[in-house]
């Protein structure tokens, strides 16, 4: 599954690996069974909600992750596999963090 200029939402499960590229955004709260590569974007729950995705497989790319929170719940992206995320971006979606808190983002099996 590609997510190239529009949103993959993911809220279910997809059998194999995943991938946004470019302005592409791969969103949702279900499971993708293999690897996911993010050169686009990644924001972990359904749009404007905070919950979960799953990744069976690894965690790669050089595009942007987005962290929605509230302030008390946020939403993660649960890696079973290797995560390699250090050319990716990490902005506030819809809302932010308060300065003061510490939020996981990122949970490596």
């Amino acid at each position: 599954s590609i997510a190239v200029q529009g949103t993959l939402q993911i809220d279910g499960s997809v059998a194999g690996d995943a991938y946004s590229t470019g302005s592409g955004t791969i969103t949702g709260k279900g499971t993708v069974n293999g690897s996911l590569y993010n050169d686009g974007r990644v924001q972990a729950g359904s749009y404007g909600s905070i919950e979960n995705m799953q990744v069976r497989g690894g965690f790669n790319g050089s595009g942007t992750i987005l962290l929605n929170t509230d302030g008390k719940k946020y939403n993660c992206l649960n890696v079973d596999g290797d995560a390699h995320i250090d050319r990716m971006e990490v902005k506030a979606a819809n809302s932010a963090a308060p300065k003061s808190a510490a939020y996981l983002l990122l949970r490596i099996a």
